[in-house]
């Protein structure tokens, strides 16, 4: 299975659809095994199906990157729970706030980049910590899945922070057909 090419652009409209949620699990192993080529030939800390192509709900993402704790989670049907911080706070962080280091409790802010935007960095305001809950997809990086629906793989349930949390956010609002030009501080 070669990579899979990223689609790129601000008015792409694969990138701005909402993805429809997994329920049959045929045929996705493909998908699955491209995407993780491509998110390691990207070096990308995450990748969305959406953004090779594919409106459905998966995330690849590779949590704590570039330690000897990496770990690739393949979330299928992604859902954040929680978060440290409501959405309209988050939304209503301002350049001026930044500056002044007001920024409420429980949000970020930090610089992002996008495999679907090359050369393009935001600024973007997020929560801190989330709860997100998700079907395991990793048995499809060894070919071991069994069942032919999404509820057939385990849940898990993650609590995470930092830049884990931020990558979550990121590739999910790509689910949500949400690119970081919409989002920008």
């Amino acid at each position: 299975m070669a990579k899979l090419k990223v689609q790129t652009g601000t008015d792409n409209p694969i990138l701005r659809h909402r993805s429809e949620e997994v329920s049959s699990l045929d045929s996705l192993g493909n998908l699955i095994k491209g995407m993780k080529k491509s998110i390691v030939a990207e070096k990308g800390l995450g990748l969305a199906a959406p953004q090779v192509g594919e409106n459905v709900r998966i995330v690849l993402c590779r949590f704590d990157a570039g330690t000897d704790k990496e770990v690739l989670f393949v979330l299928v049907n992604p859902e954040i729970l929680r978060m440290s911080a409501e959405e309209h706070v988050i939304n209503e962080v301002t350049a001026e706030m930044v500056k002044a280091k007001e920024v409420p409790f429980g949000v970020e802010v930090d610089e992002e980049g996008c495999l679907s935007l090359p050369g393009s960095y935001a600024q973007i305001a997020r929560a801190s910590e989330i709860a997100v809950r998700f079907r395991d997809g990793r048995g499809f990086l060894k070919g071991r899945v069994r069942g032919k629906k999404a509820e057939d793989l385990s849940e898990i349930v993650l609590d995470l922070k930092g830049l884990n949390a931020r990558v979550v956010q990121h590739e999910i609002d790509h689910l949500d057909g949400v690119l970081i030009c919409d989002k920008g501080v």
